[in-house]
């Protein structure tokens, strides 16, 4: 999930304004991302199916499994089900996944309590820069820049 051209309506109006603009092959590809690169629930699925059913079983499969990929990465982010991911991975032997895992969810968790303070103390501003705040600072401790 993610980028401009495999975002539902974001990747539309990106396509027509290559278009008018005279892209026209840049508004192809946009819709070509769009329709067979996305993993955004439901239309992946839709797409997979549709793959599927023209024959192209290696194509279903490699977005089924794209999608799985990007649903426990959004899961591992989310606090508590990401703490608990990652004890997981610990205990059956993956490390390093295991690491990743912690710091996204603990970062989640760094950014929500800085923007509930900040929100507390200053408003929706003081909440979006209690969030930003947050989350930069568990970025530079995890990266080891601040001691």
């Amino acid at each position: 999930m993610g980028n401009t051209p495999s975002t539902p309506f974001a990747s539309q109006a990106m396509s027509g304004i290559q278009a008018i603009t005279g892209d026209i092959e840049g508004a192809r590809k946009t819709q070509e991302t769009f329709l067979y690169n996305n993993t955004y629930p439901v239309l992946s699925q839709i797409v997979s199916a549709g793959h599927a059913i023209a024959g192209d079983l290696t194509s279903a499969g490699n977005l089924r499994k794209k999608f799985a990929e990007d649903m426990q990465n959004v899961v591992d982010s989310i606090p508590i089900a990401g703490h608990v991911a990652g004890g997981i991975y610990y205990a059956l032997g993956d490390k390093e996944r295991g690491d990743e895992t912690m710091k996204a969810s603990t970062r989640s968790s760094a950014a929500i309590l800085g923007g509930v303070a900040g929100f507390l103390g200053a408003g929706p501003v003081g909440g979006a820069l209690g969030a930003l705040s947050a989350g930069s600072a568990t970025d530079l401790i995890f990266s080891g820049m601040v001691n």
